[in-house]
């Protein structure tokens, strides 16, 4: 429902460009934010190619037949939930998760070379990422997903997304969440969905990096 929600305005701008029928006024508020949200004017693109490709039924033609890469369907690590509980702790409201390069191992994508997004100027590729089944088998109330900011080398984009069991849509926005490196400190605030975006975050920092976040009463 919550996705259903948020894409249902730009689903309709869809409709109505494909149409040719936009009422700028309708859509004013929709088209500011598009022009001023790398994410969401992302998401609107994806979702306007796949509008337009249901509606003329033109599928791109593959050059050859890929080869798969079957790697994600390896075991997991039985024991990620304990090394995920040991690597965090709550004082107070504060929930800290301290990454390592031994943890960073346990959560490496299937697909890690391949998985791109195209949703901001440079193109990202997954890292690591904290999945919601891990997450949960470690009591854990945030997931998160580490990308590589190409054709950068030394940055990535992380996001966090703070998943609390008594709330939900749009009730998770402005929860504190700090990446915490190097005797200094980013601190985002999240939005309606519980999503914290940190942009660029320096990769040479990431073994020794700590996610805060501040959990609300």
């Amino acid at each position: 429902m919550r996705a259903v929600a948020r894409f249902r305005p730009a689903r309709c701008f869809v409709a109505a460009q494909l149409a040719d029928a936009v009422d700028l006024a309708r859509f004013r508020d929709l088209i500011t934010h598009l022009d001023g949200c790398e994410e969401c004017s992302g998401a609107y693109a994806r979702l306007y190619e796949l509008e337009h490709t249901l509606l003329t039924a033109q599928l791109p033609a593959l050059t050859s037949t890929p080869v798969f890469d079957l790697s994600f369907l390896r075991p997991g690590d039985p024991n990620l939930a304990e090394r995920l509980r040991a690597a965090s702790q709550r004082i107070g409201d504060v929930l800290s998760l301290q990454l390592s390069s031994s943890l960073r191992t346990l959560l490496l994508p299937p697909l890690a070379n391949s998985a791109l997004r195209s949703d901001s100027p440079a193109q990202v590729a997954v890292l690591f990422v904290l999945q919601e089944d891990a997450a949960r088998s470690a009591d854990l109330p945030l997931v998160f997903t580490v990308y590589r900011n190409l054709p950068e080398a030394e940055s990535c984009r992380i996001e966090v997304e703070v998943q609390l069991p008594e709330r939900s849509w749009p009730d998770l926005a402005a929860i504190a969440v700090s990446l915490v490196y190097d005797d200094s400190a980013q601190q985002v605030l999240t939005d309606a969905w519980g999503l914290a975006v940190f942009p660029r975050v320096p990769l040479a920092h990431l073994d020794a990096l700590r996610i805060n976040v501040v959990l609300p009463r």
